[in-house]
């Protein structure tokens, strides 16, 4: 099993933003649970995907050649809930961005409504020299984008 919460990315600028969607099922496994007879999608992972997506913005603005982790969230804002049926639209932008770490910000939205915002993502990261391992990250991210295809890469 795979911990994805997004289901595949529509654009990404390397160094700027990153756009990606996750469509909400009653099937989806937070659901049921979350609370009896309502089924929401927790918040906590609306701001989960929105750090994943943040994530691989950051990665691949340096391009695909360091090691990060999360290790900041500032500024969790949360003004709806995410039922299922809806498709949630997932946003995020660089503000500032170097070999070691980045600052990052987002928002998840719905029908074009805010429902969760994240003024700061901070991340640490450290350059990666290994061929191999820059190799195997660009892979991971073909395949957990939905195949997205990054300026200048060829198509299949």
């Amino acid at each position: 099993m795979r911990f994805l919460f997004y289901d595949r990315i529509l654009e990404l600028e390397p160094g700027t933003r990153a756009l990606a969607t996750k469509s909400v099922s009653v099937s989806d496994e937070c659901l049921p649970e979350h609370y009896r007879r309502r089924p929401v999608m927790p918040a906590t992972l609306v701001v989960e995907a929105l750090a994943q997506l943040a994530g691989w913005l950051h990665t691949i603005s340096q391009g695909f050649a360091i090691r990060t982790v999360l290790g900041l969230m500032e500024g969790v804002r949360i003004f709806g809930e995410v039922r299922p049926g809806v498709t949630l639209l997932l946003e995020v932008w660089t503000d500032f961005s170097h070999k070691d770490g980045a600052t990052l910000h987002g928002e998840a939205r719905v029908d074009g409504q805010v429902v969760v915002s994240v003024e700061r993502f901070l991340f640490a990261s450290r350059p990666e020299r290994d061929a191999a391992f820059i190799q195997k990250r660009r892979e991971v991210f073909r395949y957990m984008s939905g195949d997205f295809r990054l300026p200048g890469e060829p198509a299949r």
